[in-house]
């Protein structure tokens, strides 16, 4: 507390947000095959996302980023690549209707964070790099325009359940969620319209400390994150999964 005011016993007490994100390293160390995601996997984001990447001390963090139209909106887009100590290491904007790559050496290993915010326009982020993830957090959701996409997340063990949140653009613009445990069993189906609820997801004891699967089909605009007990990390395949280094 600090006192601004000309009374003598007057205090101000300024709450500030503070996004607090995990150390990751990739589940799978070392040199892994992967392929890249099918276009009709790639998620179409609106408004603001984060993203996690994975880099060894001298590997090349890079990543391709398209400013796409939405109906009249023209907004120019903005990013920010930062370290894993939150310093920004690169940044700048791209017109509606273009795309520019990313190219930044990493310094030391570790997880850098890529913000995109392309505002009422849409992105297109397609990221070179192994180990990467789409954040999903109740600070920092994931905001999809349109796009159906299915991503893979880790349940930590002895998790016994965790939250998938949710908040739609209205009553025409709702979404569906499947999300599937590592036996095969389906532990959340819904459909509908979400308000920022967060449903309750059960975690069985031969299903933790393994990877789980999110199928989302949004209508149009989405907000969505996982909360509780799981890394809310998404990732568009098995081999690019970010855990703490204490999951692996």
């Amino acid at each position: 507390t600090a006192n601004h005011a000309t009374g003598p016993s007057t205090e101000f007490v300024a709450v500030l947000p503070v996004t607090v994100l995990d150390a990751l390293v990739p589940l799978t160390p070392g040199e892994v095959a992967w392929e890249p995601p099918a276009i009709e996997n790639r998620a179409r984001i609106r408004n603001a996302s984060k993203f996690a990447i994975y880099a060894e001390a001298g590997e090349t963090i890079a990543a391709t980023i398209a400013n796409i139209r939405v109906t009249r909106y023209v907004d120019t887009l903005s990013w920010r690549l930062l370290s894993p100590s939150m310093e920004v290491l690169d940044e700048g904007t791209i017109p509606v209707d273009q795309q520019a790559e990313i190219a930044h050496v990493a310094e030391v290993s570790g997880t850098c964070y890529l913000e995109v915010i392309p505002k009422q326009g849409s992105a297109d982020v397609q990221i070179a790099n192994r180990a990467a993830a789409e954040i999903a957090t109740a600070q920092d959701p994931l905001q999809l325009f349109t796009s159906p996409i299915t991503r893979y997340f880790f349940v930590p063990a002895g998790s016994t359940g965790f939250r998938l949140g949710a908040r739609d653009g209205g009553p025409d613009e709702g979404a569906r969620f499947v999300i599937t445990s590592p036996t095969g069993r389906v532990a959340l189906e819904a459909e509908g319209n979400f308000n920022g609820i967060e449903i309750p997801v059960e975690v069985r004891a031969e299903e933790s400390g393994k990877l789980w699967t999110l199928r989302v089909e949004p209508r149009q605009d989405l907000a969505l994150w996982l909360a509780g007990d799981v890394l809310p990390y998404l990732s568009t395949s098995p081999e690019r999964i970010l855990v703490r280094p204490s999951d692996r």
